[in-house]
C-alpha cells in the first residue's frame, strides 16, 4: 500500500511540474501557437529569409557560423537563441533569463544579420510593431 501512494504521488508532483512548466513557457512569450510553429521555427525561417537577403547561403554556413548568427551571448546565462532577448527598449536591450544589459551592435561579421533577425522575430511575436532602425 505505501509503495502505491507513492506511485501515486510522485505521479501526481510530475504531472504538475509539467503544467507549471507549459504556464511558464506560454507566459514567457518562448513558444508561439502561431501556425503551430516554435519560436525555434520562427528564428530558423527568420534567419534563412535574411540570410537569403544577403546573399548568404545559410546551408553552407558551419555549426559555429550558424550558432553566431542565431544566438547572442549573455554575461551571465552564456550564448542563448536571439528569442530571448527582450527588444522593448531598442537602446538598453536585455536577458529576458536575467534581466542583464546586453551589447547588441552591428558590429562584427554577422552583428547586421543578427540584429535584423532578432527584429524580425520581435515583429512574429507581438505583431507588426515598428521600431526605429539604430
Amino acid at each position: 500500500m505505501p509503495s502505491e501512494n507513492k506511485a501515486a504521488t510522485s505521479e501526481r508532483f510530475l504531472s504538475s511540474q509539467e503544467i507549471q512548466s507549459l504556464v511558464q513557457e506560454r507566459h514567457s512569450g518562448i513558444f508561439s501557437q502561431v501556425e503551430g510553429l516554435s519560436m525555434d521555427h520562427f528564428l530558423l525561417a527568420s534567419t534563412k529569409a535574411i540570410c537569403e537577403r544577403y546573399k548568404i547561403h545559410f546551408a553552407n554556413l558551419s555549426t559555429i557560423q550558424r550558432k553566431f548568427v542565431t544566438h547572442y551571448r549573455c554575461g551571465q546565462c552564456g550564448l542563448l537563441p536571439l528569442y530571448h532577448l527582450d527588444l522593448l527598449h531598442i537602446k538598453r536591450v536585455r536577458c529576458r533569463k536575467c534581466g542583464q544589459l546586453i551589447a547588441f551592435k552591428k558590429k562584427g561579421k554577422y552583428g547586421k544579420l543578427r540584429k535584423e533577425i532578432a527584429f524580425e522575430l520581435m515583429k512574429e511575436n507581438h505583431g507588426d510593431v515598428m521600431l526605429a532602425d539604430q
